[in-house]
């Protein structure tokens, strides 16, 4: 298993249209994927539990990935955060 935390710095923090490339992105890979804020783990791979996690400007999250292809996975998913964010 690794993670790495990394802050909201989009404006609007995750909305409908960031959540799903998240989803897009998590969904490629057969390692589980999660964004750990506030304490609640949220399925990466669901839009649902991303958006009924509330993460807003500011927020830090951190993303957690466990599987085979777990370094690829956490790669992917903290560059779309980033470009989302605009870091």
């Amino acid at each position: 298993m690794i993670e790495k935390t990394i802050e909201i710095t989009a404006a609007q923090g995750i909305h409908a249209r960031p959540a799903a490339q998240l989803v897009g992105s998590a969904v490629k890979f057969n390692s589980q994927v999660f964004l750990i804020h506030n304490d609640n783990k949220i399925n990466a791979k669901s839009i649902m539990n991303i958006l009924g996690g509330s993460i807003l400007h500011g927020d830090t999250v951190t993303v957690q990935c466990e599987g085979v292809d777990e370094e690829e996975a956490i790669q992917s998913v903290v560059s779309v955060i980033e470009s989302i964010s605009g870091c």
